[in-house]
């Protein structure tokens, strides 16, 4: 945008330099380039320094120029400048006080008095910034010649090599310095390497620095100071020997929950260093980091840490970013596009997470990558001085210093084995014999058919780090009491890490987690429906219902045990639970115990709150006690579950619009296993065959409306894709964002849902013929014969010809299955050239978990079975 601007001007005013010919096609072209661009811009994926005020006031500038662009992001980007300029008064650029938008002052252009921001300038620069000084001479009365000083310097001694082109910061002593110093001591360059006599001119530089700026230091010196390279400058002096404290760098920067690189930022980073584009340097970052970290608990330096953060999540992480960088490698070695320098990062990052205890069967993968990985570096030696623009300050650029420093440090960085004590070799623990029996079943299913071992063991090694947490909250919302073992349990966090890993973009550990919660929920809803609900309430389905509309924002209306205030009618119960006028068939107690009371408060308030209330909420304790099973307890079990959903704080974020979708779809979801469960009742108290598959002599609906609409709504999979939308939900906007696209992602729901429940069927149809279920294959449509045709007397049929009935009603099933795909598919095709890439990541995640499941539920049936 600044070089069309300056062409333009150029061409009106060509001052004394002479104009090219084609300088009017030239700009054609470029404005072409822009348009073009910035329809597709991201504007919140931005993260260039000051972009939010310095892109409105080009657009503006351009526009007064005779140039409009359409910028579909423009409301957000000026909203964003709106939030940054909220208290912008020109008044602070006029006074003593330091700020980043010194950095920045061409933003400002018509805003600002230029004549009286000069007493900023430090040694003919604002702030370092060329853009900023020539802002300043081209805007104030009088000429400044230090500032066209400072610019002819800039030009001639800068990386642009006087060929024209300059770098938005210079010079940047400090942070090349220290980048370089820190990063070859902790790469296995020795002090004497170095040179001593050149460590002691370091040492007093820096020290002198860091006194002047009161403990802190900028780029450069003079200028502000910001986190990242007051970080630096403190390391580099403590590696030298000279022992620094970062007390005062503590005080100015940190923030409860991370460090701001300048203490005025509008949008502080997990990390102050990684203004880096690549994903591979923040994962380095964040592996060297927390390696260290690892390494200091282990030695009892740290016990204090939050045991949450050492057992759930460091593990994870270090193993996604081991997981990620291995999978990302090229053929030839290398990494990102046979880039030498995020080929470097990537090494560095391997040798890091080498010594991880958990990572132990994958070190034959993890030393041949850092092998080829080095190989490649040193074949393309001679383009570690051709660096990648992956660097963003104002713009994104290159540095020829840092590339051959990172270069240098992944061929010299040693290859170490640490000897963890109890602390964190006893942190998590992946059984390796599940996992090869897993990797043995994973690799015959269609979706992994042609992947590889070993990324599959790393992707199902991954999953079993999520187990622990999820098997410790599995009590949390729904009793066990009546089930078998939830092997579903074990599955869950495998399926989610394998299909995640075959993604181009993997989502995050937390998107990951709230999946994987869900997803259990999920499994509970259904066991708890048929375990309690389908036996224990059949004839008073009612009030279940009634339940179900007063938690999801209906108010219950007058009938069976609730009242008109919407309470529960306790005149109505009886002292064993039942709602007065209905047997229970079960005859089981409806009194609580002191304990039980205790227990149900307990989990009510750690899903509200986030943490157990008492001790008594722990597993063993519930497995223990006896729960009664009245209307009270399905009143508040289904409570917590629909908290848990609608009250979680990544959903309250979202769009007004997906968290009203998501209300409804899970009281949908809710009603529809009630709709399940009144069609089970019937299904149930018909004749059966132990041996074949009966027809559903009373259904309420032809085969496809019902797989459609109760079926579907049935299998979790309509609520649970309004769950994800409301992750995926850009803050205020609705993550669908055009009527088109929210009736393809209904129309795609609806086709996976169906594919699911039919895959589900064709899996489980011997385990729902045992216990009494209605299965797809239940439906008239699959037996060829009217539906009162079931008297027909199966016995007289021979075993052989029993089966191929049975084989042929479920090919049936399956080929229906796979139109249902067909058609999920055209939706794809389609709503993939609409959406944005991250939403469109979304779907291949959901789209493929979902299709995941649907294979294993035909390769085996995984539902927890009543006992």
């Amino acid at each position: 945008m600044a070089a069309v601007l300056a062409l333009k001007r150029h061409s009106a005013e060509p001052l004394d330099c002479p104009i090219p010919k084609d300088l009017d096609f030239r700009i054609s072209k470029a404005v072409s380039f822009l348009q073009a661009h910035l329809e597709k811009w991201d504007v919140e994926s931005s993260d260039h320094v000051g972009f939010e005020i310095l892109v409105p006031n080009l657009l503006q500038m351009l526009e007064d120029g005779g140039f409009r662009f359409t910028v579909p992001g423009l409301p957000k980007l000026l909203s964003m400048r709106d939030k940054k300029l909220s208290k912008f008064d020109p008044q602070i650029l006029y006074g003593q006080t330091k700020l980043t938008l010194l950095h920045s002052l061409e933003a400002f252009i018509g805003i600002i008095d230029f004549d009286r921001v000069g007493h900023h300038l430090q040694s003919g620069s604002m702030m370092a910034s060329p853009a900023s000084t020539a802002a300043y001479l081209m805007y104030s009365s009088s000429w400044n010649e230090e500032a066209e000083h400072y610019l002819s310097t800039v030009i001639a001694h800068s990386s642009g090599k006087a060929g024209g082109g300059v770098p938005s910061a210079f010079p940047t002593p400090i942070f090349e310095l220290t980048w370089v110093l820190s990063t070859f001591l902790l790469s296995g360059f020795t002090k004497e390497n170095l040179g001593l006599e050149n460590l002691r001119i370091i040492r007093d530089y820096l020290e002198n620095h860091l006194r002047t700026g009161d403990g802190t230091v900028g780029f450069a010196p003079g200028l502000l100071s910001d986190a990242d390279d007051t970080a630096k400058a403190i390391l580099s002096l403590n590696l030298i020997g000279k022992s620094t404290s970062p007390a005062r760098m503590i005080a100015e920067f940190e923030t409860t929950a991370l460090f701001k690189t300048y203490t005025t930022e509008r949008n502080p980073s997990f990390s102050a260093n990684c203004n880096n584009l690549s994903v591979q340097y923040p994962m380095m970052l964040l592996a060297q980091a927390l390696m260290r970290l690892l390494r200091l608990w282990d030695s009892k330096q740290l016990s204090n840490l939050p045991e949450a953060m050492v057992r759930d999540q460091i593990p994870v992480i270090l193993f996604q970013i081991l997981c990620r960088t291995l999978r990302s490698q090229e053929s030839r070695g290398s990494w990102s596009s046979q880039s030498p320098e995020v080929s470097a990062y990537s090494v560095l990052t391997l040798i890091y997470l080498l010594p991880l205890p958990w990572a132990s069967a994958l070190k034959p993968e993890i030393l041949t990558a850092i092998s080829s990985g080095r190989n490649f570096l040193a074949q393309s030696r001679d383009r570690w001085t051709e660096p990648d623009h992956i660097w963003i300050e104002k713009v994104s650029y290159s540095s020829e210093v840092l590339c051959q420093l990172y270069c240098l440090a992944a061929m010299n960085s040693p290859i170490v084995e640490d000897h963890w004590q109890a602390p964190v070799s006893t942190l998590t623990s992946i059984p390796f014999t599940s996992v090869e029996k897993f990797v043995s079943f994973f690799i015959r299913l269609p979706l992994f058919s042609r992947e590889s071992k070993w990324r599959l063991r790393a992707s199902l090694m991954e999953g079993f780090l999520f187990l622990p947490r999820l098997q410790r909250i599995s009590r949390d919302i729904f009793p066990r009491e009546g089930m078998a073992k939830d092997k579903y349990l074990e599955y869950i966090p495998l399926t989610w890490t394998a299909i995640n890993n075959q993604q181009k973009t993997p989502f995050s550990a937390n998107f990951l987690q709230d999946m994987m919660e869900i997803s259990m929920l999920n499994y509970q809803v259904d066991e708890y429906m048929e375990a309690i609900i389908g036996r224990h309430f059949e004839d008073n389905l009612g009030a279940v219902k009634e339940i179900i509309h007063s938690l999801c924002g209906e108010p219950r209306n007058e009938g069976e045990g609730i009242n008109a205030q919407g309470s529960i009618d306790t005149t109505r119960i009886s002292m064993n639970g039942t709602v007065r006028g209905h047997s229970n068939p079960t005859g089981s107690t409806g009194i609580f115990s002191i304990d039980t009371i205790k227990q149900n408060i307990g989990r009510l308030v750690y899903n509200i709150l986030g943490q157990p209330a008492t001790a008594s909420t722990s597993a063993e304790k519930l497995t223990s006690s006896p729960v009664a099973i009245n209307i009270d307890t399905v009143d508040q079990t289904l409570g917590r579950f629909v908290q848990r959903v609608l009250s979680d704080p990544k959903i309250l974020k979202s769009s007004q619009n997906d968290q009203a979708n998501l209300k409804r779809e899970l009281k949908t979801f809710l009603l529809a296993h009630i709709l399940h469960t009144e069609d089970n009742v019937r299904f149930s108290r018909q004749e059966f065959f132990q041996s074949s598959t009966v027809p559903f002599l009373s259904p309420g609906h032809a085969y496809h409306k019902w797989v459609h609409t109760t079926s579907a709504d049935h299998t979790s999979c309509p609520y649970s894709f309004a769950f994800v939308i409301c992750l995926t939900s850009n803050g205020p906007l609705d993550c669908f964002t055009e009527a088109y696209t929210k009736y393809l992602a209904q129309d795609l729901c609806s086709h996976l849902a169906a594919m699911c429940r039919q895959y589900n069927d064709y899996g489980s149809l011997k385990r729902d013929r045992e216990e009494r279920n209605l299965n797809s294959v239940n439906f008239p449509e699959f037996h060829g014969e009217p539906s009162n045709a079931v008297s027909k007397d199966k016995s007289s049929l021979s075993e052989e010809e029993i089966e191929a009935r049975e084989q042929d009603i479920k090919a049936a099933l399956f080929e229906i299955a796979e139109y249902e795909r067909e058609c999920l598919m055209s939706v794809m095709h389609k709503i993939d050239e609409r959406v944005p890439i991250r939403v469109m990541n979304m779907l291949n995640l959901f789209v493929g978990i979902t299709d995941l499941y649907g294979q294993i539920y035909v390769a085996r049936d995984i539902a927890s079975r009543i006992s």
